[in-house]
């Protein structure tokens, strides 16, 4: 791991002003990081990109490890007062993909929604819209 210098705290003494650099652990240039299938994940984890979006919407959710093979099978995109906008199918096994055309909706706040199963409780994510 290399140190590099990743921000600056600042302390006041009195009316003096010390500035100290904050090192921070990177690691070698190459490394993949990120969540590996064999992970351990705990609770149900909801990644939307771009989030804003203009055209079209992503929708990746992790499902922890004890709910693998989950009845997940959609998720719902709801309007500002809780409409039904849109509904994408998520297909896959431990990590489930989707995705939702955004192109035709206003400009606004939305939520996507993984509706309660058995398994698992209600998610939802903020949205926002953007032209």
């Amino acid at each position: 791991m290399r140190q590099l210098t990743a921000g600056l705290l600042i302390i006041f003494i009195g009316c003096c002003l010390q500035v100290h650099a904050q090192p921070a652990l990177v690691p070698p240039l190459g490394t993949i990081t990120g969540i590996d299938a064999t992970e351990t994940v705990e609770e149900l984890t909801v990644v939307c990109y771009p989030n804003p979006a203009s055209d079209l919407l992503q929708v990746v959710v992790n499902l922890p490890n004890n709910k693998r093979g989950s009845s997940i099978d959609k998720a719902v995109l709801t309007d500002a007062i809780g409409r039904i906008i849109e509904e994408v199918a998520l297909t896959g096994e431990n990590v489930l993909r989707g995705s939702i055309r955004v192109s035709h909706l206003s400009q606004g706040r939305y939520t996507l929604c993984i509706p309660e199963s058995d398994e698992l409780p209600l998610s939802t994510t903020p949205i926002m819209i953007v032209r």
